[in-house]
């Protein structure tokens, strides 16, 4: 085996764990946002300690190979693998900021905290950057393109951050409860 093709699946191995990273995400969240005491959250304020380091080594493992991938097959003079790169330092600041307030959420004394409209907006960013440089990568285009596809991810993020979860998990739970 090449070393490109054994860093290449190392690449992709990463990117997976990401994708399975951001699902446990939001499926906290739904459960946080679902849940109507602190009894009731408690299992999902923190139900993977090592998540967030898991997250931190998955996204620098895809970007270290990310550059090496690029390099070694000439890509590295295009535009759409520094918008790539500049999307992923986007997605990191977020991380930590979601990881603060989840802090801020596990000491809270009320449920009031377990609505934090601002944890829902930060997965839904990183999520849709996430999905837009995978479109970048995938398809190579140029550089308004690259900008406008990851704009159009981003603004897809945020609208998708408007949509009310609460009410799915309520409903989600009276069916449960009635079986």
């Amino acid at each position: 085996m090449t070393p490109y093709a054994s860093v290449l699946i190392v690449h992709v191995t990463a990117v997976f764990v990401m994708c399975a990273v951001l699902g446990f995400e939001l499926l906290f969240l739904v459960r946080l946002r679902g849940a109507s005491s602190l009894a009731e959250a408690a299992p999902w304020m923190n139900p993977i300690p090592k998540l967030p380091g898991i997250a931190g080594g998955s996204i620098l493992t895809i970007l270290l190979s990310g550059i090496y991938l690029v390099r070694e097959s000439s890509h590295f003079h295009e535009a759409w693998p520094r918008i790539a790169v500049a999307a992923v330092f986007l997605m990191a600041p977020l991380g930590a900021f979601t990881g603060r307030r989840m802090n801020a959420v596990r000491k809270a004394p009320t449920t009031e905290k377990l609505q934090d409209a601002m944890l829902k907006v930060s997965l839904a960013i990183r999520i849709a950057t996430f999905f837009g440089i995978f479109l970048i990568v995938s398809a190579k285009p140029g550089t308004w393109e690259s900008v406008a596809l990851l704009a159009a991810c981003l603004a897809l993020g945020l609208l998708s951050s408007t949509l009310p979860w609460r009410q799915e998990n309520a409903g989600l739970r009276k069916s449960s409860t009635i079986s």
